[in-house]
């Protein structure tokens, strides 16, 4: 994740969204959800905001929680 923050960062930004996997056999993406959503964006925020970052480039309303087909899934948008 972290490795791709930064690149998103020394680019033009990007999404992540956490929880669609890609089924390259079948060229689509597939939800497959991420469990325990509310803490992972906490720990995400503690860790962006703390040591592992320079600096913090996003606001509240760029990382949120999605619910597609019955699942939560993460959406972090970095738009630079």
């Amino acid at each position: 994740m972290w490795q791709i923050y930064s690149a998103m960062a020394n680019t033009n930004g990007g999404i992540v969204i956490l929880g669609i996997k890609e089924n390259k056999s079948k060229g689509i993406f597939e939800v497959q959800g991420v469990k325990n959503i509310e803490k992972r964006i906490q720990d995400f925020w503690n860790t962006i905001n703390g040591n592992k970052t320079n600096r913090n480039l996003l606001r509240d309303e760029d990382v949120q929680k999605l619910n597609i087909q019955g699942m939560d899934v993460g959406r972090q948008n970095m738009a630079l």
